[in-house]
């Protein structure tokens, strides 16, 4: 028996949000990579004593809002996600065995 639309329908909403859920894991696989970059530099940052990363996160932030208004998205919520992100490796380095911060 054919499929009626709204099964159809529901076949590509479901397709559709594997295709998401798959994105989802390949930003995790992403974020764990910059964890662990952001890992690496805490013996770095401790040897060199480096403590203000205001002037980084900054331009980051800023870089980040002007590629996403680039890409036709939001910018400053795009921002602010980002923001969170930098805070949570700023709180991984923290937790390190060589807290920096």
């Amino acid at each position: 028996m054919p499929m009626n639309k709204s099964g159809k329908e529901m076949l590509e909403i479901r397709r559709i949000r594997n295709q998401i859920d798959e994105i989802d894991y390949r930003i995790l696989d992403l974020l764990k990579e910059r964890r662990g970059l952001a890992l690496s530099l805490v013996p770095l940052k401790m040897d060199l004593q480096l403590k203000d990363h205001e002037e980084r996160v900054k331009k980051i932030l800023d870089r980040i809002e002007r590629k996403a208004v680039y890409k036709g998205m939001n910018g400053k919520m795009v921002r602010e996600l980002w923001k969170e992100i930098i805070e949570y490796m700023i709180r991984e380095q923290e937790d390190a065995d060589y807290p920096i911060y």
